[in-house]
């Protein structure tokens, strides 16, 4: 099987990424993992968009057009089995605007229980995104009954803690 992360590689951001991407490769799975920053993870083949681009609060939207413009060319190049977006308020939001099928999504808490409130426009871009998914990660119990808040009526969610 072939899948495709839409996530921050990076150890400090995506520590629990690097162990799912290792689990599913040893199981004889190929993985590759787009990343809007340069990282490294051994045996995991990484693509990265846009590695000088330096994102803040106030920009966050600005170069999202690029961003999935490349991530939809890299995928119909990877040609996956399953795409999986990690955060569903970055990564999993422009994972969700490729319109890739099947699409899975993680929600980690930051994203539902902070991104919401923070950003104009984040309560629509749960919905959007997590309406997008053919499935929905949550780590906890609590932030799966949270993100029911923002997500499309029977959108499917699992509890997978870490």
């Amino acid at each position: 099987m072939r899948i495709c992360y839409l996530a921050d590689a990076r150890p400090i951001r995506g520590p629990h990424l690097a162990g799912w991407a290792k689990y599913f490769a040893e199981k004889g799975n190929e993985i590759h993992i787009i990343s809007f920053k340069p990282a490294q993870i051994e045996n995991i083949t990484i693509h990265c968009i846009d590695p000088y681009d330096i994102v803040k609060p106030e920009t966050l939207f600005m170069p999202l057009p690029f961003k999935i413009r490349k991530a939809k060319k890299i995928i119909r190049e990877i040609e996956p089995d399953i795409l999986h977006g990690w955060d569903l308020g970055g990564s999993g939001f422009c994972a969700a605007c490729v319109g890739f099928h099947p699409l899975v999504l993680t929600a980690y808490g930051w994203d539902v229980l902070f991104f919401p409130e923070r950003f104009v426009a984040g309560k629509w871009i749960l919905n959007f995104a997590s309406g997008r998914a053919d499935a929905i990660a949550s780590i906890s119990s609590y932030l799966a009954r949270e993100l029911k808040r923002y997500a499309p009526a029977g959108t499917r969610m699992e509890v997978v803690p870490w």
